[in-house]
């Protein structure tokens, strides 16, 4: 019964259930349900579980976080880009990003307002479309967050008052200037 596990089952247990799952179920998942488990689900997964993986299932995993970029200080150059009007920032608005040719290195926008979502995945360049492609923004955003700032929380990256937002982006800038 447990091998029939969908992702779509996992990805609906609460992080109760999630820490409690043991590393015998997760590692007679398949490959494909694993592949599409959610960033939330991956991210409440005990430290107990993960170490008591098996190795290919653990290979796998660590496969997909080495293929995530850790970002140099995005959160400040999100806040810097805001201040100097090369970014457009919108809490509340979803981009028409769907392509990562959209990318300009020099001024990492594609000149349309996007939310705190947008910007990291449009940061992590291609990896980042890859990303939303198979997670969405939030799953996708949720990974490149966690992967630079493993030890802060993610910002709802739902439609939530553009002053929360650009609070966030500022403490967040504030806590990389903090950093070597």
């Amino acid at each position: 019964t447990l091998k029939n596990l969908s992702a779509d089952t996992l990805n609906n247990l609460s992080a109760y259930t999630l820490n409690n799952l043991s590393a015998y179920t997760l590692n007679n998942l398949s490959a494909y349900t694993l592949n599409n488990l959610s960033a939330d689900t991956l991210n409440n997964l005990s430290a107990y579980t993960l170490k008591n993986l098996r190795p290919e299932v653990l290979k796998e995993y660590n496969n997909f976080w080495d293929s995530i970029p850790k970002l140099d200080k995005p959160y400040t150059k999100m806040l810097n880009g805001i201040k100097n009007k090369e970014l457009i920032h919108q809490q509340s608005t979803f981009g028409p990003l769907e392509e990562y040719n959209y990318y300009d290195p020099e001024f990492n926008v594609c000149g349309t307002p996007m939310c705190t979502a947008g910007h990291l995945v449009y940061m992590a360049g291609e990896v980042g479309f890859k990303l939303l492609k198979d997670y969405g923004f939030v799953g996708a955003a949720t990974f490149i967050h966690r992967k630079t700032h493993p030890d802060f929380p993610v910002q709802n990256f739902g439609s939530i008052p553009q002053s929360w937002a650009l609070s966030y982006i500022e403490f967040m800038a504030d806590v990389e200037s903090q950093q070597p």
